[in-house]
């Protein structure tokens, strides 16, 4: 493997924990599954099931009890708090480069940049959450849904979930990136039952989420 992949590798790592840290708000408590992790970065079942082992192998995370879950250690937080406390510096497991690769939340700083020292390095901005492009998508997946006859129990609540968490003064990423991840999983299983048919927006409907989950 050359440099370039190890320092890719341990930025999928890093986004990793800090998704897991995210989701479960920073607890030592709170269970996360592999899957919904996988769905938000965009990761497939093999390299989520790699870096989540890595992870617990090096005690920043640990095994839940039922399924492929996930609970952060003391050592995971300690090690993400202090990757977003100063990005510019290394941790433990992560080397500078790798945290600045990833978008880093700096407070209520929107819009603000992280930078490393060096020539040539390069600015992460992170851009306010769009509410308006989540409303309409929120809208326009009720509806396609609705003429796929695939507004289950699930759907139904992931829709409203996803509205509350944008109608809020702060919308959470994490939460609406879990959110986002659950229902194009929705959409998914609609498209493999065949109900596209009726409703032909269905597979442009699962790029934009796709779009969408990139970019939250």
């Amino acid at each position: 493997m050359d440099a370039q992949s190890i320092t890719e590798l341990r930025a999928q790592r890093f986004a990793f924990l800090r998704e897991i840290y995210e989701v479960a708000a920073g607890s030592t408590l709170s269970n996360v599954h592999q899957r919904d992790i996988a769905a938000s970065l965009g990761y497939d079942e093999e390299l989520a099931d790699k870096i989540g082992q890595y992870l617990v192998d090096e005690g920043l995370l640990e095994f839940f009890t039922f399924g492929p879950r996930y609970v952060l250690t003391h050592e995971g937080v300690e090690e993400v708090e202090a990757a977003l406390a100063a990005p510019e510096h290394p941790t433990r497991h992560f080397p500078p480069i790798v945290i600045a690769q990833n978008y880093i939340h700096v407070g209520s700083m929107v819009g603000s940049a992280i930078q490393q020292g060096s020539h040539g390095s390069t600015q992460i901005v992170q851009q306010p959450v769009d509410v308006a492009a989540l409303r309409e998508l929120a809208a326009d997946l009720g509806a396609a849904l609705a003429a796929a006859g695939a507004v289950n129990g699930e759907a139904a609540g992931e829709l409203a979930a996803l509205e509350a968490l944008i109608a809020a003064p702060q919308p959470q990423r994490a939460a609406i990136r879990e959110t986002l991840g659950s229902l194009r999983r929705v959409v998914e299983g609609a498209l493999g039952s065949g109900l596209a048919s009726a409703a032909p927006q269905l597979p442009a409907l699962a790029e934009r989420l796709a779009h969408l989950l990139a970019t939250i």
